[in-house]
């Protein structure tokens, strides 16, 4: 009777033995499936809030297209979701054009001072989202004047900025 070889393969005459290049090619998409469940579980935690409900999109990030605000600069709470109102301020019948939204998005707009816009910003403990407004003085108006934008939540201006360069611009950013 034959007794088994305990001894180690002789790597001189050929390199790993078949059933040993099999276990290492599994072993590569063991290693492989773990990452991919990983990455999936991963993906369904990012998708979900704190009581395990899916986290939507909303189909509009910045409230009322490019329709001017209400004249009240409020905070409006629905469902986690507050309102600043974005002022452009200046020199009456100026002519402007600008961005202005929050993480969720941005719009442009192009219109004369003044003019407000309301603009819808997550407002939940872990959301750090923020209202942003830039804006710059058409370079066709050579008219003299000022151009400003105020942050303007719950009543109360919490950012500013103002110019009287002749090709100027402004720009706040505010975290509630």
């Amino acid at each position: 009777m034959t007794e088994p070889n305990f001894a180690p393969p002789d790597r001189s005459a050929g390199g790993l033995r078949t059933w040993q290049k099999v276990a290492i090619g599994c072993g590569g998409f063991m290693v492989l499936a773990i990452f991919l469940v990983a990455a999936l579980l991963i993906g369904i935690a990012i998708g979900t809030n704190s009581a395990g409900q899916q986290v939507s999109q909303p189909d509009h990030p910045i409230s009322q297209g490019d329709k001017p605000s209400s004249g009240q600069p409020t905070a409006q709470k629905e469902s986690g979701t507050e309102t600043a109102v974005v002022r452009v301020t200046g020199t009456k019948g100026l002519k402007f054009t600008g961005d202005i939204g929050s993480l969720e998005g941005s719009r442009s707009v192009e219109d004369t001072v003044p003019k407000e816009y309301d603009v819808q910003f997550k407002s939940g403990a872990m959301d750090f989202d923020s209202v942003h407004a830039s804006f710059s003085r058409d370079f066709m108006d050579d008219s003299k004047g000022t151009l400003g934008v105020e942050i303007v939540y719950d009543g109360e201006v919490v950012k500013q900025s103002e110019t009287n360069a002749q090709s100027g611009s402004v720009s706040v950013n505010w975290s509630p």
